[in-house]
C-alpha cells in the first residue's frame, strides 16, 4: 500500500467512512466533487448546495450535513490543504451549527405539543434555554469522531398555557430529550453526534436540565476539582448564549480562585493514577489519549497552570490548549522550549487521533495492532509505520518528562510525631518534642494554644487534613534549626493565618524545598516572616527563588508580564503591589543567602521603586515619559539610591507649562500618589 494519499480516489480506497458517504449520498458526492466544493478553502459552496437540497426531515438533514461536511474536512486535512487548527475549527463550527439547527427544531416540536412557555411574571421575558459545550467542543478542538459533551441550563420560572401545564424544568427537559434524539439517535442514515450529558451535577443520576441559580448554588457549595477543570472549557453554543456567558462569569470564582491552590496537584495525581490503573487493566499502553505521554497528560499540564493561576492572570482563562500553552509561556510559567515541545506533541497526537478516526468515523484512540490497520493509518499519516511510531514515541517521552517534573510526588519526609491534642496527658507529647531537641513544655504549650485557636475557626475537613499533615513536617524542619522556640512561634503564627486558606499549606506540602526555604528565611529575619504572614501568596516565590539581586531589566519584565493581562485599574494596582512585594522578597532572599553587601541591596531596592514609579507614569500618560512634559524627582533615600526595605518615597513633581497646565499636572501627580 502506498504511504501517501494524493488523490480523492486513494482516500476513498483507504477510508471506510469516505466509502460509506459515497454509497449513502452518491448524487451529492458527485455534485460536490464536480463543483470543487470538497477542495474549496471555505465550506460555503458545500453549504450552498446543501441548502438548496435540504430534506424535510430534520434528523435526515442533520446526518447528511454532518457526514458530507466531515468528508470535506477529512479530505482537506489528509491532502494537506488544511492545517490541524483549521480542521479543529471547522469540526467545532460544524458541531455548533448542527446543535443550533437541532435546538430550533426541538423547541418547535415541544411548543406544538405542549404550548408556548411563558414567564410567571408577565413583566419578564419568557424563560430561555442554553446549551453549553464542555470538553473539546467547548475549547473548539473537537475530534473528527468525538462525542459532544454538553450541559443544559435554563433561566426563569414559567409554565405553559395548555390543558396540562408544564413548568420551565419539565418543558425544557422535553426540549433537551427531543434535541438529543435529533442528534444521537441511530437511524438508516447513521448518527449525527453521540451526546454525552454526564458532566452535569451528580452525573447520570442528576437532573438533565438545571436552572442557572441551582447550578451556581451547586458548584459554589459542592463543586469538586474535576468540575473546575470541566468548566475551564465551557462555552455556550446554542439557544440563549447571553445566559450561558452570564453563568460562566458567575462561576469564574469557582473555577479560578484568587489564591494559589496547590491542592489541585494531589487531585490531578489521583485522577492520573486512576487512568493509569484503568489503562493497565484494559491494556491501553498505546492509547493516544489516556496512555503515558498522551493527550490527557498535555491537557493536565496546561490546565493545571490555568486553574492554579487563572484567578490572578486573566490571560490564562481560556479553553483552547494551544492558545493556553502560548499564554503559559508568555506569563513565564514554562520556558519557550517546554511550550514548543508540548505544542508539537499535542498537534502530533491529535493529528494521529483524528486520522485514526477518519478511517471509520469511530471514536477510536488506541493505535491499531494488525499490520493491515497499521498500514491504513500510516498511509493517512503520509509516513511509514516505523517512522510514525518513532516520532510518536519521541513526543510522548517529552510529555512524560514534563508531566513527571510537575506532578511528581513530594519527597516523603519522616513524620516521627504522633501528637495527640485531645488527650489530657501531655507527657507523651512533651517527650516526643524533647526527642526532636525542643524545650518540650514550651513547644507543647505553643502547639496546644495554636491548635485550640484553630478549633475556633470552624475549619473544613480538608483544611484539618492539611493542618495535621503539615505540623509534623514543620516541626521536623525546625528541629534542623536547633529546635528554635522563637522560630516555631513565627511559623505557627503563619499556620494560624493560612489555615482557612489551606491551599497555602498544600503548596508547602507539595514543595518541601519551599518549606525549607521559608523556615530558613524566618530564622534569619522576623521582617520577612511578617511580610509572608501579611501576604501568604509570597510563598509561591519560594518554589523557584533567585539568589541573585534582580536587575532593572528583570524587574521591568515582571511588571510588564503581570500587568499585561489585567483589564481594569483596580486589578492593575493589586498586581503592582504583588509585584513590588515579590521583588522585595527576591532582594531579601539574595541578601540573606548570599550575604550581599548593603550598598548593592540598597541600589536594588531603589531600582525597584524607580521601575514602579516609571511604570505608573507611563500607564497614566499612556506612553513613554521621556517627552511628556512631566517629571518625577526623587529626594531622600530614593534620590540617593539608598532605599531600605521600609523606606518612604520622597517625591517632587515638575511640569512644563508649554506641554500641560497646572490643573492637568496636579491631577496627574495626585493619581501617581494614589497608585503608589
Amino acid at each position: 500500500m502506498s504511504t501517501s494519499v494524493n488523490t480523492f480516489e486513494q482516500f476513498l480506497a483507504i477510508s471506510s467512512f469516505a466509502q460509506l458517504c459515497q454509497s449513502r449520498w452518491p448524487d451529492a458526492c458527485a455534485a460536490l466533487r464536480e463543483l470543487g466544493a470538497l477542495d474549496h478553502a471555505t465550506p460555503e459552496p458545500l453549504a450552498q448546495y446543501l441548502n438548496t437540497n435540504t430534506p424535510d426531515d430534520c434528523a435526515h438533514a442533520l446526518r447528511r450535513l454532518r457526514q458530507l461536511a466531515c468528508l470535506r474536512i477529512a479530505w482537506r486535512d489528509i491532502s494537506g490543504q488544511a492545517s490541524f487548527q483549521q480542521s479543529c475549527d471547522e469540526l467545532s463550527q460544524l458541531a455548533d451549527h448542527c446543535q443550533q439547527l437541532a435546538l430550533a427544531q426541538a423547541l418547535t416540536t415541544v411548543e406544538e405539543k405542549f404550548g408556548a412557555l411563558s414567564s410567571l411574571d408577565d413583566k419578564q421575558t419568557p424563560p430561555s434555554l442554553c446549551v453549553l459545550a464542555m470538553g473539546k467542543l467547548g475549547s473548539q478542538e473537537l475530534n473528527f469522531s468525538s462525542d459532544i459533551d454538553v450541559l443544559f441550563v435554563y433561566s426563569g420560572a414559567g409554565q405553559t398555557q395548555g390543558r396540562r401545564k408544564r413548568s420551565s424544568s419539565e418543558y425544557f427537559t422535553k426540549v433537551v430529550q427531543e434535541w438529543i434524539g435529533l442528534l444521537d439517535r441511530v437511524n438508516e442514515y447513521g448518527q449525527c453526534y453521540r451526546v454525552d450529558t454526564r458532566l452535569r451535577p451528580f452525573g447520570s443520576a442528576g437532573a438533565l436540565c438545571w436552572s442557572a441559580d441551582a447550578l451556581e448554588h451547586y458548584y459554589q457549595r459542592e463543586g469538586r476539582d474535576w468540575e473546575r477543570f470541566a468548566w475551564l472549557r465551557a462555552r455556550p453554543v446554542a439557544g440563549d448564549l447571553a445566559l450561558g456567558h452570564a453563568l460562566i462569569e458567575q462561576l469564574r470564582p469557582f473555577v479560578f480562585r484568587r489564591y494559589l491552590d496547590y491542592g489541585l496537584f494531589e487531585g490531578v495525581r489521583r485522577i492520573r493514577n486512576e487512568i493509569e490503573q484503568e489503562s493497565l487493566r484494559k491494556g491501553r499502553q498505546q492509547h493516544l489519549k489516556l496512555g503515558p505521554g498522551g493527550i490527557r497528560e498535555v491537557e493536565f499540564l496546561v490546565q493545571s497552570h490555568q486553574i492554579l493561576r487563572g484567578g490572578q492572570v486573566p490571560s490564562l482563562r481560556q479553553g483552547n490548549t494551544l492558545k493556553s500553552l502560548t499564554a503559559c509561556q508568555r506569563e513565564g510559567l514554562m520556558s519557550a522550549t517546554e511550550a514548543e515541545q508540548l505544542s508539537q506533541a499535542y498537534v502530533a497526537l491529535r493529528t494521529a487521533e483524528n486520522r485514526l478516526q477518519m478511517l471509520d468515523d469511530q471514536q477510536r484512540h488506541e493505535l491499531p495492532q494488525t499490520p493491515e490497520e497499521q498500514a491504513r493509518l500510516a498511509t493517512l499519516m503520509q509516513q511509514s509505520w516505523p517512522q510514525f511510531m518513532a516520532q510518536l514515541a519521541q513526543h510522548q517521552q517529552q510529555v512524560q518528562q514534563q508531566f513527571s517534573a510537575l506532578f511528581q510526588e513530594p519527597q516523603n519526609q519522616p513524620e516521627p510525631l504522633n501528637l495527640n491534642f485531645e488527650d489530657d496527658n501531655d507527657n507523651h507529647n512533651i517527650a516526643q518534642l524533647q526527642a526532636l531537641g525542643f524545650d518540650g513544655e514550651r513547644a507543647w504549650h505553643l502547639l496546644r494554644a495554636q491548635h485550640n485557636k484553630l478549633r475556633s475557626f470552624d475549619l473544613s475537613h480538608e483544611a484539618w487534613q492539611r493542618v495535621h499533615a503539615f505540623r509534623p513536617r514543620l516541626l521536623q524542619v525546625i528541629s534542623e534549626h536547633q529546635s528554635d522556640i522563637s522560630l516555631l512561634d513565627l511559623c505557627l503564627d503563619l499556620l494560624t493565618t493560612v489555615a482557612r486558606r489551606s491551599a497555602y499549606l498544600a503548596l508547602l506540602l507539595e514543595k518541601p524545598l519551599a518549606l525549607q526555604r521559608m523556615v530558613d528565611l524566618f530564622q534569619h529575619s522576623a521582617l520577612v516572616a511578617q511580610w509572608v504572614q501579611y501576604q501568604p501568596s509570597l510563598l509561591d516565590d519560594l518554589i523557584h527563588p533567585t539568589e541573585q539581586l534582580p536587575k532593572r531589566e528583570h524587574i521591568q519584565q515582571q511588571l510588564k508580564r503581570r500587568q499585561r493581562s489585567q483589564d481594569d485599574d483596580e486589578k492593575r494596582q493589586e498586581s503592582l503591589a504583588r509585584t513590588q512585594h515579590s521583588v522585595r522578597l527576591q532582594i531579601a532572599i539574595a541578601a540573606l543567602t548570599q550575604n550581599a553587601e548593603t550598598i548593592p541591596v540598597q541600589r536594588s531596592l531603589s531600582v525597584l521603586a524607580e521601575c514602579i514609579v516609571e511604570h505608573i507614569l507611563q500607564h497614566l500618560i499612556e506612553g513613554p515619559g521621556e517627552a511628556c512634559g512631566f517629571c518625577v524627582i526623587a529626594y531622600g533615600t530614593l534620590g540617593a539610591a539608598e532605599m531600605h526595605y521600609e523606606s518612604d518615597l520622597d517625591l517632587v513633581f515638575l511640569y512644563e507649562p508649554q506641554r500641560m497646565d497646572e490643573r492637568q499636572a496636579t491631577r496627574l501627580a495626585r493619581r501617581i500618589i494614589h497608585w503608589l
